[in-house]
């Protein structure tokens, strides 16, 4: 059955479903930035579905539709061996899920990411979560979409590859990319890049199938395009990229249509960028920012991230087998489909230059679109093996032999594979899992108005649900954080943290902020402190007093700390407030919990008691103490 014609009911639906997704993405996402209430974007979306279904009543499934079951078998078969779906949103995961928050009004505040004040992530994805996470009230955690996109993305490669080789085999391309290692560990998760692969496939694959004349359809694909740059920046270049390549092959009417829909669409982006950050392409900033320290890199030869770590990372990707048809395919494709398949190449290439040789920083997982293209050269091998092995075999069944070979030898590598990254899901499993239990306690136990400072404050903040900011300035981090933010609480960690003062015990007790409550989950420790005002005010009266410390002490803020035979000169105006007595080293853990559980444990805990101890009395223990201008 040719592409494009009459179609199946399950030909049709896994055909569309990614184009759907991107629309419901794009609507959820701008109507969030435009401030329409969630409820009405629901509505919009259920209306979008609804007709679509609707458009399909008269479609019937068809016994060869049963091929299209073969991927999501795969997947959750693939998804039965790791626990890397089930894992909790971290980092850029989190940001995308606090966006799908904002989208659903739960919150309105923004972690300052890289220095900004606004979000800069992309929100595509993040729309189309928000959907789920409105009909299951969830907030830190979604399932349905993140696998949802991983199928879509694999159906697209299997229909682009039945199209340029075989129904009957251009199932093994979808197959192939379900199970790359960079697809296992990441396809089911709230990261981009599947998503991203999908959405690239079936725009080029759409727009392959409308090359026949120009239509409306082509103004679609234009508006296709900007979502596929807003799923991910670098990638708005695509629209006038394939744009110029149209014109270059004459295509004029084409190309006016395409660029037509993309500059629509764009300009939607740009107003809704305009209202929250002040400038057209204001979440391109960092990006921008990104790519010409990159060139800087490049210009002067101190590159880190160069073309032979991503050529290694790449290959460490592939079976060699797999790797082998992909790139024999590949050749074959553009040979034999030259025009269908070779502008699918170049327009990605601007893309494998920026990802291979300019930027000084990348993931496998950034190379995800290629290895999608090259996953749907993978049959190409095999039903165009004639131009190999000679006509003979063309109407032979040497084809399916081969496909039967190439699983044969591919697929108990693959199990060993994933096999062996299931302890490494497991173990990052246990790791995320305690930490966002953590987090979730601490959360529960803080007033509605609590800003806390933390170092991994997307993280922490998306399952706290409490507005979370990282330390900013390396010289003085608590207290400017504190002072920019308002903050109300600190929060550190004694594993797993950003950075190290989250177990700098003299730092941490020296900074104007109080021990409330540890949390423990699996060997994870969290301590959460509340900021003091009263200390804040002392605080750089303190930290910058000059004193006479003898013996090996030690001085931070309104913190010393003294080891045996160790002593301190107070300057006039300036008393002990507080005395912490021990014959052991000083432990960060058991002083906050003396701090926040039992202070009778401390020696004295006022000016007038702490004034009867004179520290030569008990010069052989070592004492922690806090200090204070109010006497």
């Amino acid at each position: 059955m040719q592409m494009g014609a009459k179609r199946s009911l399950g030909h049709r639906m896994t055909l569309e479903a990614m184009p759907i997704l991107m629309i419901i993405g794009a609507i959820v996402s701008l109507g969030g930035g435009f401030g329409f209430p969630p409820v009405f974007l629901m509505i919009i979306v259920m209306l979008i579905l609804t007709i679509w279904l609707q458009s399909m009543h008269a479609m019937r499934i068809e016994k060869e539709d049963l091929r299209f079951l073969l991927i999501p078998a795969a997947i959750f078969a693939l998804g039965g061996l790791t626990k890397f779906h089930l894992i909790p949103a971290f980092h850029d995961q989190a940001y995308h899920l606090q966006i799908s928050n904002r989208i659903l009004d739960r919150w309105i505040w923004l972690p300052t990411h890289q220095g900004m004040s606004y979000s800069f992530r992309p929100e595509i994805v993040s729309g189309i979560a928000a959907v789920e996470m409105w009909l299951t009230g969830s907030i830190t955690t979604v399932i349905i979409v993140p696998t949802l996109l991983l199928i879509s993305t694999a159906w697209s490669i299997q229909h682009l590859s039945e199209h340029l080789s075989s129904r009957r085999i251009g199932v093994v391309a979808g197959l192939a990319f379900c199970i790359l290692p960079v697809t296992v560990m990441f396809g089911r998760t709230m990261l981009l890049d599947t998503a991203l692969a999908g959405m690239v496939v079936s725009v080029f694959h759409h727009l392959e199938l409308s090359k026949s004349k120009p239509s409306k359809k082509h103004f679609f694909l234009g508006m296709l395009l900007v979502i596929v740059g807003m799923t991910k920046y670098p990638y708005l270049y695509l629209g006038p990229w394939i744009a110029v390549l149209y014109l270059l092959a004459r295509r004029f009417e084409m190309a006016k249509l395409l660029l037509g829909g993309y500059t629509v669409v764009l300009m939607i982006f740009m107003i809704k960028n305009i209202i929250h950050t002040g400038a057209p392409f204001g979440p391109l900033q960092s990006q921008i920012s990104g790519t010409m320290a990159s060139f800087d890199a490049v210009a002067t030869g101190s590159s880190v991230y160069t073309f032979d770590v991503f050529l290694d990372d790449f290959i460490n990707q592939w079976n060699s087998v797999l790797l082998c048809f992909a790139l024999l395919g590949t050749v074959l494709l553009i040979k034999i489909k030259n025009n269908e398949f070779t502008w699918m190449w170049i327009a990605l290439l601007p893309a494998i230059v920026l990802h291979g040789y300019i930027l000084d920083f990348g993931w496998e997982r950034y190379s995800t679109p290629w290895f999608a293209l090259l996953c749907v050269a993978i049959p190409g091998a095999l039903v165009h093996v004639e131009n190999v092995f000679g006509e003979r075999i063309k109407n032979s069944k040497i084809p399916v032999m081969i496909t039967v070979v190439l699983m044969l030898t591919t697929i108990q590598p693959v199990i060993e594979s994933v096999k062996d990254m299931r302890q490494y899901s497991e173990n990052l499993y246990t790791t995320r899992d305690s930490l966002s239990d953590i987090y979730a306690e601490a959360g529960m136990t803080l007033p509605d108005d609590s800003v806390i400072i933390t170092g991994l404050d997307i993280t922490m903040g998306l399952h706290a649900q409490t507005p979370a900011y990282r330390y900013e300035d390396p010289d003085f981090p608590m207290l400017q954080a504190i002072a920019k933010f308002n903050a109300t609480h600190a929060f550190t960690h004694n594993k797993n943290y950003r950075y190290d003062i989250d177990v700098n015990a003299t730092f941490l007790f020296g900074s104007p902020i109080d021990p409330v409550q540890s949390f423990e989950s699996n060997g994870f420790k969290g301590w959460l402190w509340k900021v003091n005002q009263s200390r804040l005010v002392e605080s750089d009266s303190l930290q910058n007093t000059t004193l006479s410390l003898s013996g090996g002490g030690v001085h931070s803020g309104d913190f010393i700390w003294l080891k045996p035979n160790s002593n301190v000169d107070l300057p006039e105006g300036t008393s002990i407030r507080a005395i912490y007595e021990t014959n052991n080293s000083l432990d960060l853990s058991v002083l906050f919990d003396v701090l926040s559980k039992d202070r009778r444990a401390l020696l004295c805990d006022d000016v007038i008691s702490c004034s009867e101890h004179n520290r030569e009395d008990h010069i052989e223990n070592t004492w922690g103490a806090w200090l204070t201008n109010h006497n």
